[in-house]
């Protein structure tokens, strides 16, 4: 498991907590604008022991932002950080590996046992529906490699992949339409069971942070 700080902001202010999906670089979440006095953390790869967590009691405002398998993250590593001010999911539910709620365990595990270059690549091309999104995402640095990533999808299966109880204060759910990845359906019925309000994107793929959405402000609708 990695935590980056990726901009420091105003001591004391408005800091994001985001927690990546699979196999997702870091600077992904530099792909979206960001209040120069804000700070930014980033969490990922979610394999391996926690690291040392940077001291986030200092900020008058703390706002969670989870996409993919970091809203499952998010609820899983809970206790590490503090009670957010907002916490907003994007295409994802705490049950990552379900076959009510996320992705069917059976395809999860196929995904783990014969990840390559290719099926990579196709991943990211569902999770994008575009070549030219598809190829910007894959030219991010940071990226980690075939290996790591088909280490974390073991990790995470290790660790059960579902939490059906929610104990991170989710105020809001952007579920897109045509997620190929996680299915929308089974988003909004996790969501819905639990009375949290659903935001729908009619034309929007898995992937909408840098694209479909353009800035933290506008993510959190501040």
């Amino acid at each position: 498991m990695d935590v980056k700080l990726l901009h420091q902001g105003s001591k004391g202010g408005t800091a994001v907590l985001y927690f990546t999906g699979w196999s997702a670089p870091h600077s992904l979440a530099l792909e979206m604008e960001l209040p120069e006095e804000w700070t930014l953390f980033s969490v990922g790869d979610y394999r391996g022991e926690l690291p040392q967590w940077p001291d986030m009691s200092c900020f008058s405002r703390l706002y969670l932002v989870a996409w993919s398998m970091g809203v499952w993250a998010a609820e899983y590593f809970h206790k590490c950080y503090p009670a957010p001010s907002l916490a907003v999911a994007i295409n994802g539910t705490p049950s990552l590996i379900s076959d009510r709620y996320g992705i069917k365990g059976v395809d999860y595990q196929r995904m783990a046992a014969g990840l390559d270059a290719e099926s990579y690549r196709h991943f990211v091309r569902q999770m994008c529906l575009s070549e030219e999104t598809t190829a910007h995402f894959l030219s991010l640095p940071d990226h980690r490699g075939i290996t790591a990533a088909q280490e974390e999808l073991r990790w995470v299966g290790d660790l059960s992949g579902s939490v059906t109880e929610c104990d991170v204060p989710w105020m809001r759910a952007i579920v897109s339409d045509h997620d190929l990845v996680i299915p929308s359906g089974g988003q909004r019925r996790f969501w819905s069971n639990r009375s949290i309000p659903i935001e729908e994107l009619p034309t929007a793929p898995h992937l909408i942070l840098g694209t479909y959405l353009k800035s933290w402000r506008e993510l959190l609708r501040l």
